[in-house]
């Protein structure tokens, strides 16, 4: 198994928790460390079997560690992505066991797709792409850090940029 931190312990990253650990319910893969949070009380007074185990400012990656980002806010996913890679960080996409991704979708690195997603034939998918719970159809382009929000529907053919 290896070694996962989720960046961010808001509502969107202890959501991602749960389909880590429903990912891991199918197949062993992740030894789940904990989360990093600028905010350290940010799980204070909340049900979570996880902690945060220190900040995204301090973060300093270490050999084994993969990270996957729990922030759905763009332009913040974007500028903590860059930091933690310059650093070093290694990310990783999470597919949720019941999303469906057709055999000639690209994706980019860093994908998070929650239950029930879809990505159609010849969808082209960017880096730190969010998909929560929705479908994007057939040759639809995401743009690079693009969050699509639950219960959305990209149609074929549509284009969102970075």
């Amino acid at each position: 198994m290896q070694d996962l931190i989720i960046v961010g312990a808001g509502g969107f990253g202890r959501e991602l928790l749960q389909w880590i650990k429903d990912i891991n319910r199918v197949e062993p893969k992740w030894n789940i460390l904990g989360f990093i949070d600028d905010n350290l009380n940010s799980l204070d007074n909340l049900s979570c079997d996880s902690k945060v185990i220190g900040t995204i400012e301090d973060c300093q990656p270490k050999d084994g560690q993969c990270f996957v980002m729990g922030i759905a806010n763009p332009s913040l996913k974007e500028s903590i992505t860059r930091e933690l890679k310059t650093r070093g960080a290694h990310f990783v996409s999470i597919i949720h066991p019941t999303a469906i991704v057709a055999d000639n979708a690209k994706i980019g690195e860093g994908i998070v797709m929650y239950p029930n997603s879809i990505l159609s034939v010849n969808t082209v998918v960017g880096d730190f792409v969010t998909v929560l719970s929705s479908g994007i159809g057939h040759d639809a382009v995401i743009g690079d850090y693009c969050t699509i929000s639950s219960l959305c529907d990209i149609t074929g053919g549509v284009r969102l940029g970075n």
